[in-house]
């Protein structure tokens, strides 16, 4: 049997980068690669990945854990606590420190190749962001690497971002930026232009 654990913190916000009652039922859960002792959730747009543990068993397999268990198994109590997530091949139980224990049964499918969404680097050439999607990715990310420091953006162009925190190996996003429309300064001078409004009668 392959187990890994995980503090609550960081298992909320693995449920907070994961898709939800997404048509690519894939990403409506975490994976947890046991070999590399890694959880990755994604939703599409952003990534989160988080080191936990080393398995002992190096042929062990993968697995992906259902959003809507890791979040049953992570709400309330305390956020020091941590989870045990174990696989025998076929079913999934995911036990919390405080006693609290569920079975779950996995996601049958493949999830993406993570480590090719992951850029080696960063041009710094700035980029436009959903700043909602932005703001959930920075929050998976404090909880993930249990830190109240705002993340940093390490922008790379059209191509996705490195989302991280100073300091923290722990636990590292990313996020893809969104298509620009329009010209700011056309934006601004338009606006200027009607700044002198005729203030309607009451």
């Amino acid at each position: 049997m392959s187990k890994i654990t995980i503090n609550v913190s960081t298992v909320r916000g693995l449920v907070l980068a994961s898709a939800k009652k997404d048509i690519r039922y894939y990403l409506n859960g975490t994976l947890i690669d046991y070999k590399m002792g890694r959880a990755v959730s994604t939703d599409g747009h952003c990534l989160l990945a988080v080191n936990t543990d080393l398995a002992d068993d190096y042929n062990a397999e993968s697995v992906i854990v259902p959003r809507e268990a890791l979040e049953s198994i992570a709400r309330g109590g305390k956020v020091t606590d941590s989870i045990e997530i174990a696989y025998d091949g076929e079913t999934l139980k995911l036990s919390r420190q405080c006693g609290l224990s569920i079975n779950a049964v996995p996601i049958d499918a493949k999830f993406p190749e993570y480590t090719r969404i992951m850029p080696d680097s960063c041009n710094g050439e700035a980029a436009q962001f959903d700043p909602e999607l932005l703001a959930r990715i920075g929050k998976a990310l404090q909880l993930a690497a249990d830190s109240k420091t705002i993340p940093t953006v390490g922008h790379n162009g059209a191509s996705g971002a490195t989302v991280f925190i100073d300091g923290n190996t722990t636990a590292i996003a990313v996020c893809m930026p969104c298509r620009v429309e329009g010209d700011p300064g056309d934006a601004m001078a338009e606006f200027m232009n009607n700044g002198n409004q005729v203030k309607k009668a009451a």
